[in-house]
């Protein structure tokens, strides 16, 4: 768990160090601007290697040049150390003074995540909620990571081969490897979902009181032999894609809908219950991979509490609470009336106070 932070030229922090307290919650309070988002996006950098939507660079305090921040945390009772330089829109990593990809620091890191603009897996389309299931299994599964890598290259030479108008031998060959690699991607969402299902399904029924659901059914199952419906799919669909120039079906494409009250989340629920329905879904991410990765696993929260009525911030925070989840969250001082919470930061421009 993370236990200490230290940022230097980092957005609004000139230089700031951050210890957290070990297995208690923390709830980061302060008003947009005033930092507390830039300290979950820092831990977020140097544990994962990236930012959302954003670039390294705007990382760096504005008349720097470059910015520094180091993580210190604890995992199975070793203390590891990560250093993240970023000068203009270049960052090195480093674990234990040894420079690394952010690859390998992702294979050590224990946290999932939440940040707004994950309403997008409700909100947005399958693409979103299929990125976030090939992401969970990637996180517990490297040899998953490993196929999906080889299924994208694979769509990624057949599209260039289609807008040049190869001839069909070629694309045979792209065709066998994305029938190839999609069988087996298809084949552990399946199993991953059964588990995430049981998962979710209770976290989404602690926290709003209703029936959901990961619906996953890729349109091979429409026959026995995986393999042989993505081939014929494939040379079904060739012509129109070579007109297209982007092959148009495939597990890339396959429909992943969250199933809430017996209807499609994104057109059933409000804006409130859909927020819910996203976070039930990382804090699954986070049950999922302590589960199947057998060792705890953190849980970041930007702006948890902002849109929701004190009843549901209570069943919040009382499910991180009751479950001794090791939380680090943001929220606004109005999103906290009323509502419980254990340790208590005060973020104010380049300080944090707790």
């Amino acid at each position: 768990m993370v236990y200490d932070l230290f940022l230097k030229n980092v957005r609004c922090f000139k230089e700031k160090r951050v210890d957290f307290p070990l297995e208690t919650p923390v709830l980061i309070v302060g008003d947009n601007g005033s930092g507390k988002t830039t300290i979950l996006e820092s831990i977020l950098l140097a544990g994962y290697g990236f930012l959302y939507g954003a670039r390294a660079s705007t990382f760096i305090r504005k008349g720097e040049t470059e910015a520094f921040l180091l993580l210190n945390w604890v995992d199975e009772n070793t203390d590891h150390e990560i250093k993240v330089e970023v000068k203009g829109t270049h960052r090195e990593i480093f674990l234990d003074k040894k420079k690394k990809d952010s690859i390998s620091i992702r294979d050590l890191t224990s946290f999932s995540w939440f940040f707004p603009q994950d309403i997008l897996l409700t909100l947005g389309s399958s693409e979103e909620r299929r990125r976030y299931l090939d992401e969970t299994i990637s996180m517990a599964y490297s040899s998953y990571r490993n196929v999906l890598n080889i299924y994208r290259q694979a769509v990624k030479q057949r599209n260039i081969a289609l807008r040049k108008n190869a001839d069909d031998r070629e694309i045979d060959v792209y065709d066998q490897q994305i029938a190839s690699a999609g069988t087996r991607i298809i084949k552990k969402r399946m199993a991953e979902v059964a588990i995430l299902n049981e998962i979710f399904s209770k976290i989404a029924f602690e926290l709003i009181e209703q029936k959901s659901s990961i619906s996953y059914f890729p349109k091979a199952l429409r026959s026995e032999e995986i393999e042989e419906s993505l081939i014929e799919m494939l040379y079904v669909s060739r012509e129109t894609d070579r007109k297209e120039g982007v092959t148009s079906t495939g597990p890339h494409r396959d429909p992943v809908e969250i199933i809430f009250d017996e209807r499609q989340a994104r057109n059933a629920s409000s804006y409130g219950e859909r927020k819910i329905i996203s976070l039930a879904l990382k804090l699954s991410q986070r049950e999922y991979l302590q589960r199947v990765c057998q060792k705890n696993v953190g849980f970041l929260a930007d702006d948890l509490f902002s849109e929701l009525v004190c009843k549901r911030r209570q069943s919040i925070m009382n499910y991180l609470i009751d479950k001794g989840i090791y939380t680090i969250a943001t929220t606004t001082e109005k999103a906290v009336d009323n509502c419980v919470y254990l340790e208590v930061f005060k973020a104010e421009k380049d300080s944090v106070i707790h």
